[in-house]
């Protein structure tokens, strides 16, 4: 079915550019773009989907095998995606990322390496 879409120059421009970067039409590109935003709406209402189970963790673990021995279908990939969208979402609502505890183990790291140079070059070789 033939549709047409008015854009506005600098958004044409924009997607020209990248389907340029692609090596593809303007028109083929413009198809990937929406259906990438398509599928991104249908995974964002899938988002209450219940909660992160083992089962779900084991299919994941699953796929990404498949995925590493090149066996992974086009509709199976698109379930890894989803899942692992998922599991970010988990893991952010339940098991946030402490990076400033990761920065403060870092420094203290950092020293206890300069601590240890210092060591070093005082006693004239490794410690």
């Amino acid at each position: 079915m033939p549709v047409t879409i008015t854009l506005h120059d600098s958004v044409a421009r924009q997607l020209e550019n990248q389907a340029n970067q692609q090596n593809v039409s303007l028109e083929q590109w413009a198809v990937e773009v929406l259906l990438r935003q398509s599928q991104s709406a249908v995974s964002g209402s899938q988002q209450e989907s219940g909660p992160w189970t083992n089962e779900r963790n084991a299919r994941r673990c699953d796929l990404i095998d498949r995925q590493i021995e090149g066996t992974i279908t086009a509709v199976e990939l698109q379930e890894l995606d989803e899942l692992q969208a998922q599991l970010r979402r988990h893991l952010d609502q339940n098991a946030p990322f402490d990076l400033a505890g990761a920065q403060r183990i870092h420094q203290q790291l950092l020293q206890k390496k300069r601590d240890a140079q210092i060591l070093s070059e005082a006693s004239g070789g490794p410690v």
